[in-house]
């Protein structure tokens, strides 16, 4: 497992064991990381919704503190769905660590290093992009010249704020954010780039596993009835074909096994979060809208805009790429029978014909990832995800 986790998931291992949810990771510091990273969100939610208490409600303030409430929150169940299930991932880990070793010829580890890669691929890009989010919001707290940037590329016979009067604000005025709350919001919002980072890249790289063992099964029924097997003599044939074909159905079930030992013990909250982030989305894509249509160059504050448009595209990049799992998933298993279908089997031996006709029949329904037949994980599923979060951001703007 440490060489696998060494090539691929080196990453990941770090970040998840930074938050303390690496599921090998077993030690007592372990839960006094939880604790504190729960007492964070906690407090984060907490001064969220305290502006309530503090101001009058109005349809405004509703949407800009939930618009940070549910992504709060969202956060808050990815991390738990891994502190709770730590002994599952374990066990998914390892599944993942053991199929490797039904590997046979160079053909074989091609296709599950392409996969692997790529999910390591997308580890670093995501990281990356993580970072200058990081960055971007941490500097659109701190108190720079900006109004000095603008004054270049829009003068104006105004006096600005800018530098240590900026600072002197913060503790002067009430009505602005307190630096204080400012400090503990980036602390929070960091880590909790961090937690969506390193737990959806994980479910990510697991996503790209399950689609390796379609293709892999693939590519053995691909070959068990090439043209030098067809040369042999028919008792002899016979029984190699029998051998590949056990070989294919083998690690095939080994793909449906883990792609339902995933669905069935993680649906109840995958069910959570799809709920959570459709609500989350509708409400963010208001305030963007928001932010865009009220934005003047002369109040310009980075994190108006910034936040807004960036949770809005991390929702529809989660939504995007755990469907596109899902339909790359259904694409591979169909891709089984189609192979199947192509096979030379009319010059087959006949037990191996009816062989091929009873898998032929398990093909006959698309195998999708259900979360209890309420959603299926494929780009139709994206799209009506998409167009429930827009029909009911429609909503609030009608009312609004």
């Amino acid at each position: 497992m440490s060489s696998i986790v060494d090539r691929y998931y080196k990453i990941n291992r770090i970040l998840l064991k930074a938050l303390g949810i690496w599921p090998y990771q077993n030690s007592k510091w372990t839960h006094v990381q939880a604790l504190i990273i729960t007492s964070i969100y906690l407090s984060v939610l907490f001064v969220q919704l305290a502006v309530f208490v503090t101001h009058e409600c109005t349809l405004k303030i509703i949407v800009d503190v939930l618009s940070f409430v549910f992504p709060t929150v969202l956060m808050l169940f990815l991390y738990d769905l891994f502190y709770f299930n730590t002994d599952f991932l374990k066990e998914v880990l390892d599944h993942l660590s053991y199929d490797w070793e039904f590997i046979r010829s160079e053909e074989e580890f091609i296709i599950m290093d392409d996969h692997a890669s790529t999910a390591k691929i997308f580890t670093h890009i995501f990281l990356f992009l993580s970072s200058i989010g990081i960055s971007v919001m941490i500097m659109s707290h701190i108190p720079i010249p900006i109004p000095t940037i603008i004054d270049v590329l829009l003068p104006l016979n105004l006096t600005r704020t800018q530098g240590l009067h900026l600072i002197v604000e913060y503790f002067v005025d009430p009505s602005k954010y307190f630096t204080l709350i400012l400090i503990h919001l980036t602390i929070s919002i960091c880590l909790g780039v961090i937690t969506i980072t390193s737990t959806s890249l994980m479910l990510l790289g697991i996503g790209f596993h399950c689609c390796a063992l379609f293709k892999l099964a693939n590519y053995r029924m691909e070959i068990i009835m090439d043209q030098n097997i067809l040369r042999i003599p028919s008792p002899e044939k016979e029984q190699i074909i029998y051998k590949r074909m056990i070989r294919a159905i083998d690690i095939h079930c080994r793909a449906f096994e883990l792609c339902e030992y995933l669905v069935m013990n993680m649906q109840k909250w995958f069910l959570v979060i799809i709920v959570v982030g459709v609500t989350s989305l509708s409400i963010n894509l208001l305030r963007f809208l928001e932010a865009i249509t009220n934005l003047k160059i002369v109040e310009l504050k980075v994190i108006d805009l910034f936040l807004p448009g960036a949770l809005v595209f991390t929702h529809f990049c989660y939504l995007f790429f755990s469907n596109h799992i899902g339909q790359r998933v259904a694409d591979n298993n169909d891709s089984i029978f189609n192979t199947i279908y192509n096979l030379p089997w009319y010059i087959a031996p006949l037990n191996v014909q009816k062989l091929l006709i009873f898998l032929l029949q398990k093909g006959t329904k698309t195998f999708y990832l259900s979360l209890s037949g309420l959603f299926d994980a494929s780009y139709q599923g994206f799209t009506s995800l998409s167009m429930t979060s827009i029909s009911y951001f429609t909503v609030l703007y009608s009312i609004q």
